[in-house]
């Protein structure tokens, strides 16, 4: 499991690059956003107030090894999951999965990025399901 927990604004990635082998893409999302409001703008910059999201997307890895809070549309390949404005602040551990076949056999990384300039959000994640072989396209 991994779990943000900030003491200020910020903007937090963490991702795993490799070539995609499977279909699908599964994890469990855990959400506690003290703030008590969702903003997400096109951006992962914790400078473009107000800024409070947490997502997780499948990124092209040339794109990450670029920037890794880019969120340009060719760059993301498919948004797992975003929050959104009115999404319940807090939720226990929930199922998210995404179908990923379109993408087997591409360098790719999957990234979980949560951005915090409201107040304190603890986004976690686990038991990630997918399927990625490490080194490069071979």
């Amino acid at each position: 499991a991994g779990m943000t927990n900030q003491s200020g604004a910020g903007a937090h990635v963490l991702y795993r690059c490799g070539v995609l082998r499977s279909r699908s893409v599964s994890f469990q999302l855990y959400i506690n956003n003290q703030a008590g409001v969702f903003s997400s703008p096109p951006t992962l910059d914790h400078n473009a107030f107000p800024n409070q999201q947490f997502r997780a997307d499948l990124v092209s890895a040339s794109a990450i090894a670029a920037d890794p809070f880019t969120v340009a549309p060719g760059d993301v390949l498919v948004n797992l999951y975003q929050t959104q404005p009115g999404d319940p602040n807090v939720s226990g551990y929930r199922q998210v999965s995404v179908d990923t076949s379109a993408f087997v056999g591409r360098d790719v990384c999957i990234r979980f990025a949560e951005v915090d300039d409201l107040f304190f959000f603890h986004a976690g994640v686990d038991a990630v399901s997918i399927d990625l072989r490490t080194g490069g396209a071979k």
